[in-house]
């Protein structure tokens, strides 16, 4: 039997003997008529850490990272309608690190073929590829591993004139390590879609996934069968004075186990919504916003201080276990994983998921390279709201192999509850249906009076649980005079929560007053009286916001408001907030911003000790752009909390291009930032160069200086990094 050094050469050899044969067999002509291109980037890293904790002792590490990769991508035509893709990724990476007691050397080698072929026609598409990645790591002092993912694909797409569409996918897929002892898996998906607009404003759809997981090692089969359709309907009638749109949506899942060894089987929870939010501190995030999906969250690499939590988590509908997440990424990460922590929070909350409490304390959690996601694993739980918390990359960070350290976004959150397999061996059957309806109807013209009803209804019978929301509204809008224009609105909604029935109504009004261009300002108030099987809440707020622009190139805005809010224990929280800020633009290649805000918060009442809070903070930035080709950036901030020591922020930044053509960049940029725990702050200095050489050349060098100070380390980093890349 060979060993697993000489079939991994043999492997690399064929490889690149193959993209050998295509780059001197193909390239005359395609260059011409299709198309090859690829890239080769270089890249080398130094890192010097040290830390000296609160007793004084300190320890040093010494890292040397170098990594390449080369991609070649070839597209041809081979008949009017059939196109042919093949790409080839080949990566290296070694690297040495050296701390005071011992030297550890990691080497990553990954090599990545792809081919596909395409039909198209205007009426039917049919695809089928075939993809393989293969990983081999070693690291001092333990053996050399393997890991592969063989993939085959096929589909097949159809676009009849006036008839449903079709479309299907399967996919059969092969994840084993070197001799199959530990990791061997076989899965076959089957994607099947269709849509069809019966009628104008009637659209249905159907879907149905299957997906076949077969564990060879522990002999655990698991069966998955997702059906989905879904009845969209939306009008108008009445002359248009009347707007219906109704959504009907039902799902059936069916699982089916089998095993003869051990195993967990994973349980898909299909949520409700989905949650994201940028904030801090996490236990209190006043910005998480209901969103269709995952939207805008960045963990990458942050250069401008901005280390606020990133959450992203997910409405479940109803109290249901859980105790497993998945959270996808854009690009493969493996290489830099660990260096992400992850924190869970649970909420039942569901009036405004401010509550949040914490499940799992900060922790590092296995990176799927294949799969491109984190699988955060945690304590069985029965919440409604669930949410991940973790904070961005800082200098200073080594990240070969990363396509772009700077922009590592979540894709997806997914949930799951997982169960031993023979405690779940057999079928299980779960249905879930969900409809709405929303109506407006338009009853005047002037004012404009509108009435709007809106109802949904969801219900899923494993477990059995059922919710629904009604609601009825009036609102007026009107015009009074050329200056002053306001609004009105007030509603009712009744609902059913796990937690019970509720009655809740909610009421708004909006004053507007422009009296000249340069002048605008608007009184809002509204408010929600809420009454549950817990007891009664409510909240009310007023605000005023004023902008004025005294001169051209000068605007003003000045807002404050009070906010009252007693929840279902009688706690009450009353806060007063004012907000100043100017815009001055005294000339075109300048601008400054200021900004001051002032936050007081009383919370008394519900069996709590009386507090008073305050928050106060002043922000100063100056950009200037002296030249084209200079740009010079400083920002102040100050920040005073009751208790706690006034902290102040500086921030500086300069882009330089000294040719015409941009072909040479410098950038140079000093940054801090606060931390959250212990008190921390973070300082960073980083000068970067780019040069580029040619269209297809570009060199990238960067130095940086990072300090960390908290009340319990201290530690200093210089990190040294040149990158090369080569298009052809």
């Amino acid at each position: 039997m060979r060993s697993i050094n000489g079939r991994f050469k043999q492997t690399c050899l064929k490889y690149l003997l193959a993209s050998a044969v295509i780059w001197v067999l193909l390239l005359p002509r395609a260059a011409v008529a299709d198309g090859i291109n690829g890239i080769a980037e270089l890249s080398y890293t130094h890192l010097v850490t040290r830390t000296e904790d609160s007793s004084g002792t300190a320890t040093r590490q010494k890292t040397d990272d170098f990594f390449q990769r080369y991609n070649i991508s070839l597209t041809r035509s081979i008949f009017p309608h059939l196109r042919m893709n093949a790409r080839g990724i080949f990566e290296s990476e070694v690297a040495k690190s050296t701390s005071d007691t011992q030297e550890t050397k990691t080497t990553l080698t990954k090599i990545s073929p792809y081919i596909d072929f395409l039909l198209s026609t205007p009426f039917y598409t049919a695809d089928v590829g075939y993809h393989r990645t293969e990983e081999k790591q070693s690291t001092t002092g333990s053996a050399p591993t393997v890991a592969t993912r063989e993939s085959y694909n096929a589909s097949l797409g159809l676009r009849p004139e006036g008839l449903p569409t079709l479309t299907m996918l399967l996919l059969r897929s092969y994840t084993y390590n070197e001799d199959r002892s530990t990791q061997n898996n076989v899965t076959d998906n089957i994607f099947l879609s269709s849509k069809y607009s019966l009628f104008k404003g009637l659209d249905l759809a159907y879907q149905a996934i299957y997906n076949d997981s077969r564990d060879k090692v522990t002999g655990l089969e698991t069966t998955n069968l997702t059906q989905n359709g879904r009845a969209t309907y939306a009008t108008q009638f009445l002359r248009n004075r009347v707007l219906l749109s109704t959504n009907y949506n039902i799902t059936q899942r069916q699982t089916i186990t089998s095993n003869t060894g051990t195993g967990e089987v994973l349980f898909q929870i299909f949520p409700l919504a989905s949650l994201s939010g940028i904030d801090t501190p996490p236990d209190t995030p006043s910005d998480d916003t209901l969103l269709p999906a995952i939207s805008g969250i960045n963990i990458g690499l942050t250069l401008t201080g901005d280390t606020r939590t990133r959450n992203v988590g997910l409405d479940l509908g109803a109290e249901t276990e859980v105790n497993t997440l998945h959270v996808f990424v854009n690009q493969d990460i493996s290489t830099i994983a660990s260096l992400f922590s992850w924190e869970v929070y649970i909420s039942s909350d569901t009036t405004d998921r401010k509550h949040w409490t914490l499940w799992q304390s900060a922790s590092s959690f296995p990176f799927s390279l294949f799969d491109r996601r984190f699988a955060i694993t945690f304590p069985t739980v029965s919440t409604r709201f669930i949410k991940v918390v973790t904070k961005p990359l800082t200098p200073p960070v080594v990240a070969p192999g990363v396509s772009d350290v700077y922009n590592i976004l979540v894709t997806e959150l997914q949930a799951f509850i997982s169960k031993p397999a023979d405690t779940v061996r057999g079928k299980t059957v779960q249905i879930s249906q969900t409809y709405d309806m929303n109506v407006r109807a338009r009853l005047l013209d002037s004012p404009a009076v509108f009435y709007d009803f809106y109802y949904w209804y969801t219900r899923t019978d494993l477990p059995a649980a059922s919710r629904y929301i009604l609601s009825n509204g009036l609102s007026v809008d009107h015009r009074f005079n050329r200056f002053f224009s306001g609004g009105a609105r007030i509603a009712r909604e009744d609902g059913k929560e796990s937690s019970g029935r509720k009655v809740a109504y909610v009421y708004s009004a909006l004053l507007r007053a422009v009296p000249m261009r340069t002048l605008n300002h608007s009184l809002v108030f509204s408010g929600r009286n809420e009454e549950k099987e817990e007891g009664k809440s409510d909240t009310h707020s007023l605000f005023l916001t004023n902008l004025i622009e005294l001169y051209p190139g000068i605007t003003i805005n000045l807002s404050g408001g009070l906010n009252f809010s007693t929840s279902e224990t009688g706690q009450k929280s009353d806060s007063t907030i004012m907000n100043v800020g100017a815009q001055i633009i005294p000339h075109k290649t300048m601008n400054i911003n200021f900004n001051y805000s002032d936050t007081v918060t009383k919370q008394s009442g519900g069996g709590v000790e009386e507090t008073t809070t305050y928050t106060k903070k002043g922000d100063l930035s100056l950009s200037y752009n002296p030249f084209k080709a200079v740009s010079l950036f400083t920002s102040l901030s100050i920040i005073s909390e009751k208790d706690m020591e006034d902290k102040v922020i500086h921030n500086y930044g300069t882009t330089w291009a000294p040719f015409p053509d941009g072909a040479l960049q410098f950038n140079f940029f000093y940054n801090e930032s606060l931390k959250s725990e212990n008190n921390g702050k973070d300082t960073s200095i980083s000068p970067t160069l780019r040069w580029n050489i040619s269209k297809s050349i570009f060199l990238n060098l960067s130095y940086q200086i990072v300090k960390s100070e908290s009340s319990t380390q201290m530690s200093r980093s210089r990190n040294f990094n040149t990158n090369l890349n080569v298009l052809f």
